[in-house]
C-alpha cells in the first residue's frame, strides 16, 4: 500500500513539473525575445564571436493572474469568432483554472526582464491615464501585461491563454491565443482580439 502511495505521489509531482515547464514554454513562445544573435568579427588576432545585444523592452506584469470566469466568452462564441480549432476540453480546463485570481511569485520569459507590480497600482495607472511615474520607474517598458492561467487539452498538445495589454496609446485590449505542440515546440495557432 505504501509503495502504491509513493508511486502516485511521484506521478503527481512529475505531472506538476511538466505543467510548469509547459507554461514556461508557452509564455516564451508568446512573449519571449529571439535568441541573441552571435556576430563573427575578425581582427588582427583572428576570429572573435561577439554577442549583439538588441534593445529588449522590459515587461511589467500584474502580480495576480486575470480572473476572467465571469467575462469569459462561451466555447461556441470563441470558435465562431476565430478560434476554430479550439478543443472543448482545452476550453473547459481553461475556464476551470480561471475562476479566481492567483498570485504570481515570479515570471520568467526568455530574454525578457519582467517586473511584477501590484494590481492596484496597475488599475490606478490605467484609470487615471497617468503613465509618467510608470515610465520613470520602468523606462524600457511600454505596457502592463496581465495573463491568465493556461488551459490544456487531455493530450497536452493544445493550450489556451488569455492576456490583456494596458498601454498609454491604445488603452486596454485582450487576446485569446491558441497554441499547438508540434515538433517538440509550442507554436501560436490562432489568436483573437477582444475589446475590454
Amino acid at each position: 500500500m505504501k509503495c502504491i502511495l509513493i508511486i502516485l505521489l511521484a506521478l503527481l509531482q512529475i505531472d506538476c513539473y511538466s505543467q510548469i515547464d509547459n507554461d514556461s514554454k508557452i509564455l516564451d513562445c508568446m512573449f519571449g525575445a529571439p535568441d541573441l544573435k552571435v556576430d563573427t568579427v575578425y581582427n588582427k588576432r583572428g576570429k572573435i564571436e561577439k554577442i549583439s545585444k538588441p534593445t529588449i523592452a522590459d515587461f511589467v506584469n500584474d502580480r495576480y493572474t486575470n480572473k476572467i470566469s465571469n467575462s469569459i466568452e462561451s466555447f461556441e462564441s470563441l470558435v465562431s469568432k476565430g478560434l476554430t480549432e479550439l478543443d472543448s476540453f482545452t476550453y473547459a480546463d481553461f475556464k476551470n483554472k480561471n475562476w479566481q485570481s492567483y498570485q504570481i511569485d515570479s515570471l520568467i520569459i526568455k530574454n525578457r526582464i519582467i517586473f511584477l507590480i501590484d494590481t492596484l497600482e496597475s488599475k490606478r495607472i490605467v484609470e487615471t491615464n497617468d503613465w509618467s511615474n510608470f515610465f520613470h520607474k520602468y523606462p524600457n517598458s511600454y505596457l502592463i501585461l496581465s495573463i491568465s492561467k493556461i488551459g490544456y487539452n487531455q493530450s497536452k498538445n493544445q493550450a489556451l491563454l488569455y492576456s490583456t495589454n494596458k498601454n498609454y496609446l491604445s488603452g486596454r485590449y485582450g487576446f485569446y491565443t491558441l497554441f499547438v505542440f508540434i515538433d517538440n515546440n509550442w507554436h501560436i495557432k490562432q489568436s483573437m482580439m477582444v475589446d475590454l
